[in-house]
C-alpha cells in the first residue's frame, strides 16, 4: 500500500495553521518559526525536530510521528514560558480532542491518535547577537497516522 502524501509535511502544515496567529503573551501574537531565528526577539515558537517510525505491513499502513514544539523566552522569564507553552498544549489538545481527525485536504491518511509526550524546561546559553542566556521549553506531540481510502 502506497502513501499518498508526506504526513510530516502535512502534520507541520496543519500545526503551523494551528499555532501561527492564534498564540499571544503580553498584548503581543507569538511568532511560529520552523527553525531558531537569529536575532529575533523573543518570545517565539519554532516547530521542531520530527522523528518516525514505520509500523506497516504490506497490507496495512500505519506510521508514528513525534515532533517537537519549543517555546522560547528571555533567561528569567521561566513563568513566561511556561504560560506560552501552556497556551500550546490547550490550542493543540482542544484540536486533537475527537482523536480521528482527518485532514482537511483528501491526503490519503488520518491520524487515529493523539498524545503529548515528555515535555521540559531548562535554561540555555546560545549565540545570538552577543552571547545571551534564554529559557526554552519543549513539548512532544505524538501521532500515530494510518491510510484511508
Amino acid at each position: 500500500m502506497m502513501i499518498k502524501r508526506n504526513p510530516q509535511f502535512e502534520l507541520r502544515v496543519m500545526l503551523y495553521s494551528l499555532l501561527t496567529g492564534h498564540i499571544s503573551y503580553n498584548d503581543s501574537i507569538v511568532p511560529v518559526f520552523e527553525a531558531t531565528p537569529k536575532g529575533y526577539p523573543f518570545p517565539y515558537i519554532v516547530v521542531g525536530d520530527c522523528q518516525w517510525t514505520n509500523e506497516s505491513t504490506k497490507d496495512f499502513y500505519e506510521e508514528e510521528y513525534t515532533i517537537n514544539i519549543d517555546v522560547f523566552t528571555a533567561y528569567g522569564g521561566t513563568m513566561d514560558n511556561c504560560a506560552i507553552l501552556d497556551m500550546v498544549y490547550q490550542l493543540i489538545g482542544a484540536a486533537f480532542n475527537d482523536n480521528a481527525l482527518e485532514f482537511a485536504d483528501p491526503t490519503g491518511f488520518c491520524v487515529t491518535m493523539f498524545w503529548f509526550g515528555n515535555s521540559w524546561t531548562k535554561n540555555l546559553a546560545v549565540e545570538r547577537r552577543e552571547r545571551e542566556e534564554l529559557e526554552q521549553s519543549q513539548v512532544e506531540l505524538v501521532f500515530r497516522i494510518k491510510q484511508i481510502g
